[in-house]
């Protein structure tokens, strides 16, 4: 997808008309850390040493690169006003990449199953049909968890990763949530 349409010039010019100067956007965190990804693409060749799908990260990483290049197109256009880019995929990938050394996430399966509908072509009939297939099962401890359901992150793991940008260590300026609300 490309950055343009969600952040069109006439979008943002409207906004900016009715009042809007401060922007906190997050860019997309490590898609390919996602257990539904990892399910689909488990091909050893195709996993970083997380485990998770390089392909997917590599879209993600492009995907942020156009958007911190439209904010800065953003930023010359409406001078009066801030943008602030926060790196949410550094601090997920980070999550994902300490969660079973250091930190209290024992667990980067599922934490509740899920059932996708699977379809077969089949030989001789040329027909499709779909049998279930059901991933992971509930968990005792959901916060030992980083993802409930192979695509969210779990409450723990949300507020893990919003720890880590709230004091501003992961934004672009290095702005605290604090300091950004007194600006408003």
């Amino acid at each position: 997808m490309s950055i343009d349409p969600l952040f069109s010039s006439a979008k943002s010019q409207q906004l900016y008309k009715e009042g809007a100067k401060f922007f906190w956007v997050h860019n997309t965190g490590p898609l390919g850390c996602l257990p539904y990804s990892v399910i689909y693409n488990s091909d050893p060749n195709n996993l970083d040493g997380n485990g998770c799908v390089k392909s997917r990260n590599n879209a993600a990483q492009e995907f942020n690169r156009q958007l911190e290049r439209k904010l800065s197109q953003l930023k010359e256009q409406l001078p009066h006003s801030s943008f602030t880019y926060v790196d949410v995929y550094s601090a997920k990938y980070r999550l994902i990449s300490t969660a079973e050394k250091f930190s209290k996430f024992g667990e980067l399966n599922l934490c509740a199953p899920i059932t996708t509908q699977v379809p077969i072509l089949t030989s001789r009939s040329g027909k499709v049909r779909s049998f279930s297939q059901q991933y992971g099962n509930p968990c005792k401890d959901p916060s030992r968890h980083v993802s409930w359901d192979g695509v969210h992150y779990s409450e723990a793991a949300n507020l893990w990763v919003a720890n880590r940008i709230v004091n501003g260590s992961l934004s672009r300026p290095a702005v605290s949530v604090q300091e950004a609300c007194k600006h408003v």
